[in-house]
């Protein structure tokens, strides 16, 4: 089972959070390592130019468009708030598209949770893991806000614990955001340890929203260690929405592996608010995790929608790590979403491989999908080499399944014979295979 964000292991987190809690003294704000040769080595910072517009023929762009010129904003419950989720078809928008429409709705919660049944529906590998987790907390708000007494038959209706917990989590942040007391008789009401245990993670994450050291307390009182776990998990999320600079230096103190754990769940809670404040907390982890390459890449994709050529300088000052590379990764994600010919010609001359490789899968993937032609005969100009050939290979497998229509297109544009030859099978297999 996925474990709802992180665990915090090691020893003496619990006396070390307790000297935290009640020390008075100044705390630095954190700061992202520096290094004065860190770019010596790498190409040249990319920074296009107006690199955040966005296509105005888009089914997301109409719908929003419906929605301003039929209602305004929804902001209550209200016909037009039914009406923008009737008109919302979750398998055509991206998750980013569907936190904005959910954020329109945010006043009417049966709209809500209308829409958001209808996006659960959608297969569970569409979303990495913090957006899965994202809609399962949603999911949980909304149907205490709604249905209440329905939590239970809704949780037993998921096919997987990681679905079951992280629905609790949400629920028992909400029910305890509306009265601490309510949430507590919900973990004692559970008859599941894992759903106890995530509920725990819920309550602890909204009563440090509201009173910290009261949490602190409660989670002292929790006798077996899993719960204590995560009741802290849970208690430095919160802790990051209302006092995000104290949470950090909490979790930049621990030692050991438990120090990189919490960094991640201190900069996973503030992601999508404060996505630069995420993005340097994530870079001072010391240990990589699936979570923590999904924190930094979400991070730093939405600060490059605000401030790309600030972000791009600041991933240049980063020491030569794989959270450097990572960190540039994410950024060539975002530039590719609008420039994918400067940002594929960037990536191919950087000098870490896997780093290359990962930047040119998606750099050249969005080229190939925007301008096939033209993606075609810059693979064609370069070296025929493994490297080449297999990014050519990958992408096209996806591009076509993503569009089969382009698939006549590439092979048209393909004719350097040793390439065309290499790719045949890409185009032989039968598109219902795609």
């Amino acid at each position: 089972m996925q474990k709802p964000l992180l665990l915090l292991a090691g020893a003496g987190v619990l006396i070390a959070l307790s000297i935290l809690f009640f020390s008075s003294s100044d705390r630095p704000n954190p700061v992202v390592s520096n290094d004065g040769n860190a770019a010596s080595s790498s190409p040249e910072t990319p920074t296009p130019n107006d690199l955040r517009t966005v296509p105005d023929d888009t089914n997301y762009r109409r719908l929003m468009q419906q929605a301003t010129e039929g209602t305004g904003k929804t902001n209550a419950p209200s016909p037009a708030g039914r009406a923008l989720t009737d008109r919302t078809e979750p398998s055509e928008l991206s998750f980013r598209e569907l936190e904005a429409v959910f954020d329109r709705i945010e006043g009417d919660a049966a709209a809500g949770l209308s829409l958001m049944e209808r996006v659960l529906e959608e297969p569970e590998d569409r979303w990495n893991g913090l957006e899965h987790q994202w809609l399962l907390h949603k999911a949980g708000a909304l149907a205490v806000a709604v249905e209440p007494a329905g939590l239970i038959q809704r949780i037993e209706s998921f096919d997987s614990d990681t679905r079951r917990s992280l629905f609790t989590q949400g629920a028992a942040e909400a029910l305890t955001d509306l009265d601490v007391n309510r949430g507590i008789d919900w973990i004692a009401a559970l008859e599941d340890e894992t759903l106890k245990t995530a509920a725990i993670y819920g309550v602890s994450k909204s009563w440090a929203k509201q009173d910290r050291m009261e949490a602190f307390q409660w989670l002292e009182s929790l006798e077996d260690e899993a719960s204590r776990r995560q009741a802290i998990n849970g208690l430095v999320a919160g802790w990051a929405l209302t006092e995000p600079e104290d949470a950090f230096q909490y979790a930049n103190v621990v030692q050991g592996e438990s120090r990189s754990e919490l960094i991640v769940e201190a900069a996973a809670a503030v992601y999508r608010t404060d996505p630069k404040k995420a993005s340097q907390w994530a870079t001072r982890a010391e240990y990589g995790t699936p979570e923590l390459d999904l924190v930094l890449e979400e991070s730093v994709m939405r600060w490059a929608d605000q401030e790309f050529n600030v972000v791009s300088e600041w991933a240049a000052t980063l020491p030569h790590s794989g959270m450097r590379d990572k960190a540039t990764v994410a950024l060539v994600d975002s530039w590719s979403q609008n420039e994918p010919r400067a940002a594929t010609e960037w990536a191919d001359n950087y000098p870490t491989p896997h780093a290359r490789n990962l930047m040119l899968q998606r750099s050249f993937l969005q080229w190939g999908l925007q301008d096939p032609e033209a993606a075609a005969s810059w693979i064609q100009e370069q070296p025929v080499d493994i490297e080449h050939l297999g990014l050519l290979h990958r992408s096209l497998e996806v591009i076509i399944e993503q569009d089969p229509s382009l698939a006549q297109p590439w092979q048209n544009a393909l004719t350097k014979p040793e390439i065309k030859g290499f790719m045949d099978p890409v185009f032989s297999k039968p598109q219902n295979d795609f």
